[in-house]
């Protein structure tokens, strides 16, 4: 049993016969996949894979398993024109800038999807699924590479907040205020250390002359 990726060892006639049945599936349809399910992927195992190589990726988006090659008594069409259909797809996979920067024969499912989705490749439905199904929600770009203004901004929001929802207007943060933004955190489903939640708040009450007395600066100046 010879893996998608290990093309180099294989005669030609047999890498098209391979291919050949990726086709039947894309073109044909249901019982056409059905009839040659064994070689079906499993997405959701391949999904959660860490990363593919390039030619597993180009199999998985044809629809078929890496790790299967269909029997000579296989059915095929136009077995060059399979084969020209995977080298086509592998060749623009290799020229895309989503590989790995250790490894240029790796590429990690989620980026893979986006670009052949950007590229308005077909892939099967069952995959793009799979994959964003796995997909770690990513941190906002602005938490990445906290700069001192988008911090400033973000205490501010919490200052606002606590005076619009509790009545803050300056002075120590009381045990309540605590208790209402651990209590609105918990309706989220979201939990945070008290300890953290403490200095948090009490950054926010810190600089709130700071930002008031940068404010009067900046309202002078526009006078």
């Amino acid at each position: 049993m010879k893996s998608c990726g290990s093309f180099a060892g294989l005669r030609v006639d047999s890498i098209a016969l391979h291919l050949s049945i990726c086709c039947l599936i894309h073109h044909l349809g249901t019982r056409a996949a059905l009839a040659v399910s064994v070689y079906k992927p499993d997405y959701e195992l391949w999904a959660k894979m860490d990363y593919w190589t390039l030619d597993e990726a180009t199999c998985l988006s044809l629809g078929f398993k890496p790790e299967k090659m269909p029997l000579k008594s296989s059915v095929a069409q136009s077995p060059y024109d399979a084969l020209n259909y995977f080298r086509d797809r592998l060749s623009l996979i290799q020229r895309a800038p989503i590989t790995s920067k250790l490894n240029h024969d790796e590429v990690s499912p989620n980026a893979f999807v986006e670009w052949a989705e950007g590229k308005s490749l077909e892939m099967p439905v069952e995959l793009v699924t799979a994959v964003n199904a796995n997909k770690t929600p990513r941190r906002p770009k602005m938490l990445n590479s906290v700069d001192s203004r988008q911090h400033d901004s973000a205490v501010k929001v919490i200052l606002g907040l606590l005076a619009y929802y509790d009545g803050y207007a300056g002075g120590a943060i009381t045990s309540q205020m605590k208790k209402d933004v651990s209590s609105g955190l918990a309706d989220l489903g979201l939990n945070l250390d008290p300890k953290t939640l403490v200095k948090v708040l009490g950054e926010a009450v810190n600089s709130r002359k700071r930002f008031v007395e940068d404010q009067q600066k900046r309202d002078s100046k526009d006078i």
